[in-house]
């Protein structure tokens, strides 16, 4: 169920995208487009505790910790995992500092974000097989 609402928040910010001029003139896409952002973030960290969970790998205390335990099984690369944690940083702010976010940034970075949030569905299906589990049982 989570991996479900993750790729429909990454196929909805993909077509936003497609209006990328118009984002930051109406409210109303930007309200879309930061909402499906952190749907697919918090989205993607609920699939870490989940797996976590699931797989008895540990309690993380934090978000960043899950993805900290992801890496330390090698579900996830170096790489990515310092990709996810500064995505776990930038889930706060979406969450709590929403009048401190700067529309500007998050246009230019979202390709990004989305990439890396398909990169990470992509090395969890890839590498969680080790535990007999796939991914769409998530």
């Amino acid at each position: 169920m989570v991996l479900k609402e993750i790729i429909k928040a990454l196929n909805i910010l993909e077509r936003l995208l497609e209006k990328r001029n118009e984002i930051p003139k109406n409210e109303f896409l930007q309200g879309a487009l930061l909402w499906y952002l952190y749907v697919a973030v918090q989205g993607s960290i609920d699939l870490a505790l989940k797996i976590i969970s699931e797989l008895n790998l540990g309690v993380p205390e934090t978000y960043a910790e899950a993805i900290e335990i992801l890496n330390a099984q090698n579900l996830i690369s170096d790489k990515l995992k310092e990709r996810l944690l500064n995505m776990v940083k930038f889930r706060h702010l979406l969450a709590h500092a929403y009048p401190a976010i700067q529309l500007e940034r998050i246009l230019d970075e979202i390709d990004h974000d989305i990439n890396d949030i398909k990169m990470y569905l992509r090395e969890l299906s890839l590498n969680i097989k080790r535990f007999n589990k796939k991914l769409e049982d998530f």
